[in-house]
């Protein structure tokens, strides 16, 4: 007598499932069971299919898809727009539908097998149970992979539309029934990446830092290259927010103005380009290039139409890296962009000096003032201005760079500085004390330090 199968989780699901189709009329229990796994098998080939056919949708066709009088391409292109929660929904989908016809197949091959005339073992293993095992793992599975990943996602390579215009409503339909798990499953991806690109990022970066150290003294006098090495390698890892000009220190010319004012504010402020708003600097309309704007004066008088001189700007998000930057600015040629926040408002503008000054250290243009504001009341006393870069007072001071910018966190300037110690509005008078030297606010523009007062201890 054969023994009774021992119970499993799968088993057990299965007897459930056979036992529900055994309710439909006797003459289609046989078959009934053959259909439920070809359905399941049709659906499976039409979730793995999608994946390939809506990620390989290009950024052309899905604009036609988002513009379409066609419900089934706006839906597409709705779905498309979070790309994270659709992978997840696909990647639910095809597990659980992949179980499910596992199971059932599975148990379908044990009933009939066990039903046969099938006596004697091989290594010690009964026949029926070696034939069960071969049935469900080479033959479930190669049917599975065949038509279920294979087969499916090749049509959908050569036909995406077509494929992602079958599935798309079916993939709408689970992300709703599915949406808790989906949302948990796109969380946790964001957070796993952010920490793996992170991590790799920041051991690649400090591996690399290591091996120029090391070279120093191989490279000797030409300790040039070293900080020009550095700063390629670091290049990656800054964002345009870090080395932009800031809104408030934007030089920018209203759209309203006169000829002869931006005339006067060429000449006075001497910049190779100026951005043009129109009522705020948040309304940026162009670029304002000095050159054209000279070569259109005739007889010492400027030209009366100056905004339609105008070139158009290119706009970065803050958070952008400064390679990705520079290659932007590569493709589009230009050396000034407009930087901007999360809402689209300016934050600032980086320009192409800025950036290089990254790599080479800075420079300036001939016409611009070659020394840093600062006063030296003493040996011990020193005024700057807010906006000094840290870097900048490392020269002037004996304090180390590396000292200044570890205890000034995130901030890069005198200012920054401050206001990250203070944590607050600053007020006139504010003092921060570090170890090394005491800073003590001068003077502020509204909320915004301007000078500040630095004392050296012994």
């Amino acid at each position: 007598m054969d023994s009774d199968p021992e119970l499993s989780p799968s088993f057990f699901a299965g007897d459930i499932i056979l036992n529900l189709l055994a309710s439909a009329p006797y003459d289609y229990y046989g078959i009934f069971p053959i259909v439920v796994c070809c359905v399941l098998l049709f659906i499976s080939a039409l979730v793995s299919g999608s994946e390939v056919a809506l990620f390989s949708i290009k950024p052309t066709d899905l604009d036609a898809l988002n513009e379409s009088s066609h419900k089934t391409d706006r839906l597409i292109a709705t779905l498309l727009k979070k790309p994270r929660e659709l992978l997840s929904t696909i990647l639910i989908s095809n597990s659980l539908i992949n179980v499910l016809l596992v199971i059932l197949a599975s148990r379908l091959i044990q009933s009939q097998i066990q039903q046969m005339p099938i006596s004697g073992e091989s290594w010690g293993i009964p026949n029926h149970d070696l034939i069960e095992f071969a049935l469900i793992t080479l033959g479930v599975t190669s049917l599975l992979v065949l038509l279920g990943e294979v087969t499916p996602k090749s049509l959908a390579h050569q036909r995406n539309l077509a494929f992602a215009r079958a599935s798309c409503r079916f993939l709408a339909a689970a992300r709703v029934l599915f949406w808790p798990l989906v949302v948990v499953l796109s969380k946790s991806g964001i957070w796993l990446e952010k920490r793996m690109v992170s991590d790799s990022a920041s051991i690649n970066l400090d591996e690399i830092e290591r091996a120029i150290e090391l070279s120093k003294d191989s490279i000797g006098e030409h300790q040039s290259d070293v900080s020009m090495l550095k700063g390629i390698v670091n290049l990656g890892a800054l964002s345009v927010k870090n080395t932009m000009t800031p809104r408030l220190d934007v030089v920018g010319l209203d759209w309203t103005l006169t000829s002869q004012e931006v005339l006067d504010t060429l000449l006075k402020h001497k910049y190779s380009r100026l951005p043009v708003y129109e009522g705020s600097p948040d309304q940026i309309k162009g670029i304002l290039y000095a050159k054209d704007f000279f070569a259109k004066m005739k007889d010492q008088k400027p030209p009366a139409e100056w905004q339609s001189l105008l070139q158009r700007a290119l706009f970065l998000p803050e958070n952008q890296r400064i390679d990705d930057a520079l290659r932007s600015m590569q493709r589009e040629r230009k050396h000034m962009v407009i930087v901007i926040d999360e809402y689209g408002g300016t934050e600032g503008l980086v320009t192409l000096q800025d950036i290089l000054e990254e790599v080479f250290g800075e420079f300036r243009d001939d016409v611009e003032n070659s020394s840093i504001a600062f006063q030296r009341i003493d040996e011990k006393n020193y005024v700057f201005e807010a906006k000094t870069t840290l870097s900048d007072v490392a020269k002037i001071v004996p304090l180390e760079e590396s000292y200044l910018l570890e205890i000034g966190g995130g901030a890069d300037t005198l200012g920054g500085l401050v206001l990250e110690d203070l944590g607050e509005i600053p007020q006139r008078g504010d003092e921060v004390i570090k170890e090394a030297f005491k800073l003590r606010i001068l003077s502020l523009d509204r909320y915004r330090i301007k000078r500040v007062h630095l004392t050296l201890f012994d």
